[in-house]
């Protein structure tokens, strides 16, 4: 609830474009709460857009491979999907995404799985990672099922870049008193 309110924050009314919405909790938070905002939802499984059916107009939900038919967003996120994506990709969609905003909109990234610098648990990090890596090989250590991706403030930083998104902010912010890192891009031209 409280990173919903904390997007629908960012702006007074307009168009709102979630990407891997999932359950869609929050967009159903910024639906219901925020009447200025005409809020969208976008997922790869049909099945997890089953519930906001319910909520909001057919219109506003789309399928990931159905043409999004709107291109004038203020804000379009992704809250807890990139984890799932390598970098390239990633970068790949970012750039495709700004097809759906429009000049001086912004795109936010948020997730729970950021690694921020801290040298000294870099360093014990990289150690373990050495260890494993050597344990692996003598297959005395599985490394198990690979979940995802951590990033740090930078990576995101130089993906907006490749992304051509000019680099606005980034922070923390602790809904539930959760760690949440957020970036925020803005589509400065037409792509």
């Amino acid at each position: 609830m409280e990173l919903a309110e904390w997007i629908a924050g960012r702006i007074s009314k307009g168009k709102v474009l979630s990407i891997g919405s999932g359950l869609s909790f929050m967009e159903k938070v910024m639906h219901e709460n925020y009447k200025s905002l005409e809020v969208h939802v976008q997922d790869y499984a049909s099945v997890s857009l089953k519930w906001i059916q319910n909520v909001l107009p057919k219109n506003q939900i789309h399928f990931v491979g159905n043409k999004i038919q709107i291109d004038d967003f203020n804000i379009v996120f992704l809250s807890n999907v990139d984890y799932s994506i390598p970098k390239e990709t990633l970068a790949e969609i970012l750039n495709d995404i700004q097809n759906y905003m429009h000049p001086n909109s912004e795109l936010i990234i948020m997730n729970t799985t950021t690694i921020f610098s801290d040298l000294k648990l870099s360093t014990i990090q990289k150690t373990k990672n050495i260890i494993k890596y050597i344990l692996t090989i003598l297959k005395l250590y599985s490394k198990g099922q690979f979940w995802g991706w951590q990033r740090t403030p930078e990576e995101y930083r130089e993906i907006l870049s490749e992304s051509n998104l000019q680099f606005i902010e980034d922070g923390v912010i602790y809904p539930g008193g959760v760690k949440h890192y957020f970036i925020v891009g803005e589509k400065l031209k037409n792509i």
